[in-house]
């Protein structure tokens, strides 16, 4: 009986052993289950990773072809100084010439009727780093650039230029600017520029006495409209009243008078132009219906006067001439 116990007891003890050693397996199985389910996280991590990394690849090899310089063409710069002011925005500056480029490629063609659409300027930085400014530029300074890219040329290549605003109006100071593209060139280019120069602190006064105009003009007022325009203001039209208003001291008297202060700074229609610094050259020109206020090519001085009037300072008479360069408008040089 004594030997039956010892042979039972001894089974029991083998079979929890091996109910011991089933669990253990199973465990273990488990175990290799959750290191699989562990590198199954890891794969698809790492083919997340694989994927992202392909996604940052896909969108660099975009911008890559969206700052790409055509094939078998020569880069050209060129930007318009607005630090000293900053009173343009995106959209508001164009290089306008003998040429137009295309918006998406900015590849030049050549166009002698300087039709449009013209170049626009920017500020967002260099055209190799996803802007469209020259090389070296910094976005958001207020200087406002592009740089496009023509054919490599054949025989010398002459760009003339100037400058425009979104209005029309041309900003662009002195004769208009040229730039040569050799033959056969591949060296980037940079067009001579426009440093718009700061704004000054003296006002403009300027009147026409329709009484003492020269004698092959005439003036009513009912049918004729008196305006002057200028190179302060991108020769856009300006209102002359005689009517007591805009600086105009005597309503209906003949004398029609432009005050600058009336019509450039924030909020008016010329927001982009200021008053006038010392030594600033100004040429203009009055305007009486359709006509130019000039014979014989150049500007009449017959009824026009002019002042100047420093900030806090009284209005002083100043001297009107004829422009020096070939239009022969009239000028003022503030003192």
């Amino acid at each position: 009986m004594r030997t039956s116990s010892i042979i039972i007891f001894a089974l029991l003890s083998l079979s929890l052993v091996a109910c011991d050693d089933d669990e253990k397996n199973t465990n273990n199985i488990n175990n290799v289950n959750n290191v699989n389910n562990v590198n199954n996280v890891n794969n698809i991590n790492n083919i997340n990773n694989v994927n992202n990394v392909n996604n940052v690849n896909n969108v660099n090899n975009v911008n890559n072809v969206n700052n790409l310089q055509p094939p078998d063409t020569v880069a050209i710069n060129f930007s318009i100084d607005d630090s000293a002011n900053g009173t343009y925005g995106e959209g508001e500056l164009f290089w306008k010439g003998n040429f137009t480029a295309d918006p998406e490629t900015h590849l030049l063609t050549l166009d002698p009727t300087w039709s449009g659409p013209y170049v626009q300027l920017y500020d967002d930085g260099p055209w190799t780093s996803g802007g469209h400014e020259p090389v070296g530029a910094v976005a958001e300074d207020h200087v406002w650039g592009v740089t496009v890219f023509l054919a490599i040329p054949e025989s010398d290549v002459v760009l003339e230029y100037g400058a425009t605003d979104d209005l029309g109006n041309w900003i662009w100071s002195g004769p208009n600017g040229t730039v040569t593209i050799p033959a056969l060139g591949t060296e980037p280019i940079t067009a001579a520029g426009l440093t718009i120069e700061a704004f000054g602190t003296t006002d403009w006064k300027v009147t026409l006495d329709t009484a003492n105009l020269h004698a092959d003009f005439t003036y009513d007022p009912l049918t004729d409209a008196l305006t002057l325009k200028g190179d302060f203001a991108g020769w856009s039209p300006l209102p002359c009243p005689d009517d007591g208003t805009a600086g105009d001291d005597t309503a209906n008297d003949g004398v029609c008078t432009f005050v600058l202060s009336h019509y450039v700074g924030a909020g008016t229609d010329l927001p982009h132009a200021g008053l006038l610094a010392a030594g600033e050259v100004v040429s203009f020109l009055f305007q009486i219906g359709d006509a130019e206020y000039k014979y014989g090519g150049a500007a009449c001085l017959e009824g026009v006067t002019s002042w100047y009037r420093p900030d806090g300072g009284d209005w002083t008479s100043l001297e009107v001439t004829l422009s020096a360069d070939a239009w022969s408008n009239l000028s003022v040089t503030i003192p």
